[in-house]
C-alpha cells in the first residue's frame, strides 16, 4: 500500500514525509486493511472551514469535524491496482484546538488518533450507536497504543503557533 497526502500551502502543519507514510501504513496494517502493494491512501490534511464544507456537501452534516473518510474500494472505478482505495480529510486545526484542551494529548497524537479513528471507518467501524461506539474507541485505544510505542509521533507532526 502507499500513502499519498496533501496540506495547504499556507500552514504552520510540518509533517516528516518518510515517518508520516511509514506511521498510516502501519496503522492500515494492525487494523487489517487489506490493500494491494500499489494502492493508495490519500489523505488531505485542511482547515476548518474546508472540513465544515466538505462535511456539509458529502456528509449532510452542519459543522466542523475531526475526520471524514472516504471508503472506495467496492467501487466501479477500481479497475487497477494504481487507485485510491481510501481517501481521509482532516482537520489539523481541530487537532491543534483540541489537543490545547486535553491535559494529556500532544497535538500529534490528536492528529494520529484522527487518522487511526478514519481508517477504522474505512475498515468497516461505526460509532452511531453505544455499543458501536465503545467498540471503535477500544480498537482506537489498542491501535494508539500500538503506535505510540513504535513512533515518536512529535518527531512526525508539529504544528508551529
Amino acid at each position: 500500500m502507499k500513502v499519498i497526502f496533501s496540506k495547504p500551502s499556507k500552514t504552520d502543519l510540518k509533517i516528516s514525509r518518510k515517518k508520516f507514510r511509514n506511521l498510516l501504513s502501519r496503522a492500515a496494517f494492525l487494523i487489517n486493511l487489506k490493500a494491494g502493494s500499489t494502492q493508495k491512501i490519500s489523505v488531505a490534511f485542511v482547515s476548518l472551514s474546508k472540513i465544515a464544507k466538505i462535511n456539509e456537501e458529502f456528509v449532510g452534516h452542519e459543522g466542523i469535524t475531526d475526520v471524514i473518510s472516504f471508503d472506495y474500494r467496492g467501487a466501479d472505478t477500481l479497475n487497477d491496482e494504481y487507485t485510491v482505495i481510501a481517501e481521509l480529510i482532516v482537520s489539523h486545526e481541530k487537532a491543534f484546538f483540541e489537543a490545547q484542551k486535553r491535559r494529556n494529548t500532544s497535538f500529534a497524537e490528536e492528529l494520529t488518533l484522527y487518522m487511526v479513528h478514519g481508517l477504522l471507518h474505512v475498515h468497516g467501524f461505526d460509532d452511531l450507536t453505544p455499543g458501536d461506539r465503545r467498540k471503535m474507541r477500544r480498537a482506537e485505544r489498542k491501535i494508539m497504543a500500538a503506535l505510540k510505542i513504535e513512533f515518536d509521533l512529535s518527531k512526525i507532526f508539529c504544528f508551529a503557533e
